[in-house]
């Protein structure tokens, strides 16, 4: 038994059922939700471009229609659109902590909650923010392009693994006795 973790960082690839377990860390156990692409997403519709594959739709329309997920599975320029501003012009120009500062500030705004980050892509992202790191995994889930920040997934490392491969409530189940470990 060990202190229960203030940041548990969540990652896998796409669709694998990060926001699942998150949820329940969030109705169960009083964590607050932290994607560290958040801003991404608020810069992706503030810049509102047209996305390829659509019937000449903006981002912000398809997204108020379909919402992300989505918006990301039925047009794959969604996630390009989003993994290109993110990763390629804002990490790779601004610097690889710019995420990892607007998180840590937001964190320190409330210092006496605790998280649950629903996106780690990055080792420096788990090292920085997280007490821990789970790995969500799915069978038959793997990364959903070649991206470097789809490909980083299988590079941060983890305390916990926990495998999606029932209904909604195993995985509830799961994530209770993952956490239960901390109690």
């Amino acid at each position: 038994m060990s202190t229960v973790p203030v940041a548990v960082g969540l990652t896998g690839y796409a669709r694998s059922g990060k926001d699942t377990v998150a949820r329940v860390l969030v109705e169960e156990f009083g964590y607050q939700p932290l994607a560290l692409a958040d801003p991404v997403r608020e810069m992706a519709l503030a810049l509102d471009p047209l996305i390829a594959g659509s019937p000449s739709a903006r981002l912000g329309e398809v997204v108020a229609q379909l919402g992300w997920d989505r918006a990301k599975e039925r047009y794959p320029e969604v996630r390009r659109v989003l993994q290109r501003l993110g990763t390629d012009c804002v990490r790779d120009l601004l610097g690889e902590r710019v995420w990892i500062a607007r998180a840590a500030a937001r964190m320190t705004v409330r210092p006496n909650d605790r998280w649950v980050i629903t996106d780690v892509r990055f080792p420096n992202e788990a090292e920085a923010l997280c007490d821990v790191v789970w790995r969500v995994v799915r069978p038959g889930v793997g990364p959903a392009n070649s991206h470097r920040s789809e490909q980083a997934v299988g590079l941060v490392p983890h305390d916990v693994v926990i495998r999606n491969d029932g209904d909604v409530e195993q995985l509830r189940a799961r994530v209770r006795v993952a956490l239960e470990e901390y109690l």
